[in-house]
């Protein structure tokens, strides 16, 4: 029935309204089609049942109602007013004005004569005995009824011969079918080799497997012919019961495949479809026409008569954009345009990116000349950044730039953006070095237009800020992972939602009105996202509005905020300031911020309060200004370190587990920050638990806090002044164990504690996973994530810890419940949060009343201070190798070889050492397949110990339940093996006695039993 009514009227989107199966007033239905199955038999019974179903069914729709409308006449006494005399009207006298008239069919009534008309009269039969004919040969109703599609199905195969299937082809290519469809039904054997220039429309009523059956048929239906303006593709998709046609799942399943697969057909055929397909979700407009048979166009339920309750899609409706359609329209963008392929770009970036960074350094062992250019350079990105870059870095950073500019400039190309920014700036000067030198870089991209091209294109519809903004956030999520892999893991590296950053927002503005009675948009209120990433703090900053409607940054104070005030010749600081490390989120949030701006004021301006720098390096002393375009950097981050900073806002990076050296990406070692971590944190975690914290003190986002809770301060570190610090983090500040001290810390250094738990904890199972809901970062992370908002004023009692208020996302909530419940709290100042106490262990959840610290201890710690019995005296944590690979074997033989093949590499690079190199430069991970260099070995390696291959350190070991492996023991490669070794010692294992002997030791068993 689909079909058939697609095929009457396919510029039809809706059946309300209209009669299913009327033909197109402006002469639009289909005269001739093919139709595509799977089978052969699938074919004939299209031949055989197609006619008589939609025979039936219109007969029987037609049948009821034409009982429902005679009923209503039947019964009907309608009041109207009579037609005066001086109106023309000649009917019966007027009672009160008024007439009555009854029923057209009524016996007396003066329209009717005779009996009434039987409801059957009502229906045209289809003309019996005429196989492949629906509703007659004209297809038209009673009189007054709208004229339905008739057709004729005729099915042909591959059993056919050449004779046959050319008379059903000289059928179909026959005289126009007046109010009527040929339709040729089959199932491969038309796809090819078939000269019908005429043909309307092509069919695919079963999904096609095969993209070149899918490319060749939709080609039956591209070709011109006279008298035909455009061809169909009719794809049936059938809705579950239950479902919406804007579902996910329905868009995603098996029958929408089809509808995918023509659409990159119809690419094939026609180039002018890419720009159609790819900014499908930017205009609301999918290059596919949805007939929603059964379903309402507006909402895509089933059983509405489109008067759904659309509140809210009032205002995108007037474009023409209903949420079903965007719905489509992304899900077409998303199967069919180039942003399922950016990704894959990423690779082909990294590709480039070596490339060009390649070329570099052959320049610089050639020219003496570039060395000099370059040495300038690194000295003053050393001196903006606030620490020395490694020449490598500095060519990697030179690569990506030669890449990621020319997304710029089609993203923003009236902003000027290369030419303004003063790190961009630097950066084309070095490259000017490179081409005075007649080495072009840039000549390098020319494998990367077609992924220009395809930005452009995005953007060629992008007719506002937001748009753009989404574009460019695509990108960033697409590639930037695959481009830049190593940035991405070391920072812990994002996208942070909306729905949370507006959130931070209101809540900081919110608390800085209660407690300082001024809020973001007054004078003297600097903030700072000291980790800015793409920007999307500072541009929500600019474009958010609150809960009264008004702006977070005023009209009348947005000059201020982006530019500062001049006072005479002095330029003046802006109030609002940025930091980002990584090139390339620096230029997107730069660009991003500015966007931001253009969009409240109309035009595009340079934001000069970002700075490329590492803000756990920035200190009033160590800025240096730095030469040429660098200087304009350096100056900013010199002013912004002069300023108080009353609020910060970020989400920092989060990244814990990068420390260890075996995966040649280590984070950055911040001296300063990690003895200020240890000197607050620390020192109060000794305090509370009487033993030093765990690794969980050492992650990135807890040295963002010590951070921002110090230079709030100021820059003299005034621990008095009044200030807000707002986060998005991982949850285990809450309730980690190693954290306990950190949380005493923080109460004693603010006044309020404001904590949001969106769980998300993707670690746990089972049921307790299912409690944790959806994860907020989707596959960017697996942490499950809080907001905490930290606010230190001085007019509270200093003496007093901070009040605790604390809030928590429903359990088993969606991503979508989780904003939405956001957006109901509004910010943290609702009522919605609980005053909680902590607990003698500085619990901020899950508070226990101390009754299982007084138990008798499994096994006593001995950093922690405590004395008295225990079940066990000693205690291990067991084997940890850091590099199992190497060290492990199923095979006596083949861990023999592994651990040879390990130790000479080792005393490979130990010769290196001696002679005058560094560890760090013998230590590269570019030797995988021989050895794999962990923390232990380098410090073996700086102890210039000598490593011997020794066979009796191999033994017998359960890897884990029921699974024994070889291990070669050896505390100068394993990280963790002493005290394990030393509970239970090594028994002298030959290799004969590993052929003859397959028992498990004593020392084994009891191995495991100490594990578990």
């Amino acid at each position: 029935m689909g079909c058939w009514d697609a095929l009457a009227d396919p510029s039809t989107r809706s059946p309300h309204g209209r009669t299913t199966g009327a033909v197109s007033a402006g002469g639009l239905n289909a005269g001739r089609a093919i139709a595509f199955t799977n089978t052969i038999r699938s074919s004939q019974r299209v031949e055989q049942h197609w006619n008589r179903i939609v025979d039936a069914v219109s007969a029987e729709e037609s049948a009821v109602a034409a009982a429902r409308d005679r009923a209503g006449r039947l019964a009907d006494t309608r009041v109207r007013p009579a037609a005066s005399p001086a109106d023309g009207g000649s009917g019966p006298a007027a009672t009160d004005g008024l007439r009555v008239e009854m029923s057209p069919d009524t016996p007396g009534n003066s329209g009717g004569s005779g009996p009434a008309a039987r409801d059957d009269d009502l229906v045209t039969a289809a003309s019996p005995g005429t196989p492949g004919s629906a509703l007659g040969a004209a297809g038209r109703e009673a009189d007054g009824s709208p004229e339905l599609l008739g057709f004729e199905v005729r099915h042909t195969d591959g059993s056919r011969n050449a004779l046959q299937r050319a008379q059903i082809l000289g059928w179909l290519r026959g005289g126009d079918p007046e109010g009527g469809c040929r339709i040729v039904t089959n199932a491969k054997c038309l796809t090819e080799g078939v000269d019908v220039p005429a043909l309307d429309a092509v069919l695919f009523l079963e999904p096609k497997r095969s993209q070149i059956d899918v490319v060749q048929a939709v080609g039956r239906v591209m070709r011109r012919a006279p008298g035909k303006d455009c061809g169909y593709v009719v794809l049936p998709v059938v809705v579950p019961a239950g479902m919406r046609l804007d579902d996910d799942e329905v868009l995603s399943g098996s029958d929408f495949k089809v509808v995918w697969s023509v659409l990159k057909a119809l690419r094939s055929h026609d180039e002018r479809l890419d720009v159609a397909i790819n900014t499908a979700d930017l205009t609301g407009r999918p290059p596919l026409r949805i007939l929603t048979a059964g379903l309402c166009d507006r909402c895509g339920e089933a059983g509405c008569e489109g008067d759904c309750d659309m509140s809210g899609a009032a205002e995108v409706s007037v474009q023409g954009r209903l949420p079903l359609h965007d719905a489509v329209a992304s899900k077409v963008v998303e199967q069919c345009g180039d942003r399922q392929y950016w990704h894959r770009w990423g690779a082909e970036v990294a590709r480039i990116t070596g490339t060009i960074a390649e070329r570099a350094r052959a320049a610089l062992r050639a020219s003496p000349r570039l060395v000099a250019a370059f040495e300038i350079f690194e000295a003053d990105m050393a001196a903006t950044v606030g620490r020395p870059l490694a020449r490598a870095e500095l060519v990697s950073m030179l690569a990506q730039h030669v890449v990621t500019v020319p997304v710029f400039d089609a993203l923003f190309s009236g902003s000027g953006f290369a030419d303004r920014n003063p790190i961009s700036k630097a950066l084309n000067e070095l490259l000017d070095e490179f081409k005075a030198a007649e080495v072009l870089l840039r000549d390098e991209t020319r494998g990367l237009e077609r992924f220009y091209a395809s930005v452009g294109d995005r953007l060629s519809e992008a007719a506002d800020s937001d748009t753009r903004i989404k574009v460019m956030l695509e990108v960033y999520e697409q590639f930037f992972a695959a481009a830049m892999p190593a940035e991405t893991k070391r920072l812990g590296i994002v996208y942070t939602p909306v729905e949370l950053v507006d959130f931070v927002l209101r809540s900081v503005d919110a608390v800085a009105r209660a407690e300082f009675g001024r809020g973001l948009s007054d004078p003297g209120v600097n903030i700072l996202d000291p980790f800015t990433g793409t920007g999307t703090f500072v541009n929500r900053l600019l474009t958010q509005r609150g809960a009264d409607g008004e702006y977070l940054v005023r009209d009348e104070d947005l000059p201020r905020k982006f530019h500062g005030v001049a006072r005479g010749f002095t330029p003046g600081a802006p109030e609002i300031h940025a930091n980002e490390v990584v090139l390339l989120a620096y230029y997107l949030a730069a660009l991003k911020i500015e966007e931001g701006y253009r969009d409240r004021t109309g035009g595009y301006e340079p934001f000069e309060g970002i700075v490329l720098t590492d803000t756990f390096l920035l200190s009033g002393d160590g800025r240096l200004p730095g030469t040429g375009a660098i200087a304009d950097n350096s100056g900013r981050a010199i002013a912004q370190n002069e300023l108080p900073i009353q609020v910060i806002v970020a989400n920092p990076p989060w990244s814990a587990g990068q420390k260890s050296a075996g995966d040649d990406n280590p984070n950055i070692s911040y001296p300063h920050i990690e003895q200020r971590v240890r000197d607050t944190y620390g020192r109060r975690h000794k305090q509370v638990t009487g033993r030093g914290a765990g690794k969980s003190a050492g992650n990135l986002y807890v040295e963002a806090i010590r951070w921002a809770s110090d230079r709030i301060g100021g820059p003299d570190g005034d621990a008095t002044r009044p200030g807000i610090v707002a986060f998005v983090h991982p949850n285990s500040l809450s309730n980690a164990p190693s954290l306990a001290g950190m949380r005493a810390a923080l109460r004693d250094e603010f006044t309020s504690v404001y904590v949001v738990n969106l769980r998300g904890d993707a670690m746990k199972s089972g049921d307790e996973f299912r409690r944790e809901g959806h994860k907020i970062f989707g596959a960017g992370s697996r942490n499950g994530v809080q907001i905490t908002v930290l606010v230190r004023n001085p007019a509270m009692s200093p003496d007093s810890p901070a009040v605790l208020r604390y809030a928590e996302v429903p359990q088993y909530s969606t991503l979508k419940q989780k904003f939405d419940w956001l957006a109901e709290l509004g910010d943290v100042t609702s009522d919605q949060f609980e005053t909680v106490e902590p607990n003698d262990a500085h619990d901020w959840v899950d508070i226990t009343d101390g009754s299982f610290e007084e138990l008798m201890p499994v096994c006593e710690l001995a950093k922690s201070g405590r004395s008295g019995l225990s079940v066990m005296d000693d205690h291990a944590l067991g084997i940890a190798t850091n590099c199992d690979t190497y060290v492990y074997s199923f095979s006596y033989e083949d861990l023999c070889t592994r651990i040879n093949r390990l130790i000479a590499a080792y005393n490979d690079a130990l010769e290196l050492v001696e002679a005058g190199c560094t560890v760090d430069e013998c230590t590269g991970n570019d030797e995988l397949d021989r050895i794999k260099w962990t923390g232990t070995l380098k410090q073996s390696l700086a102890k210039r110990e000598e490593i011997v291959f020794d066979e009796s350190r191999i033994r017998e070991v359960l890897y884990r339940p029921f699974t024994k492996l070889w291990l070669y023991e050896d505390d100068r490669i394993l990280s963790s093996v002493k005290t394990i070794s030393k509970m239970f010692p090594r028994v002298a294992e030959t290799a004969e006695s590993a052929h003859t002997h397959t028992h498990t030791h004593t020392h084994t068993h009891t191995h495991t039993h100490t594990h578990t």
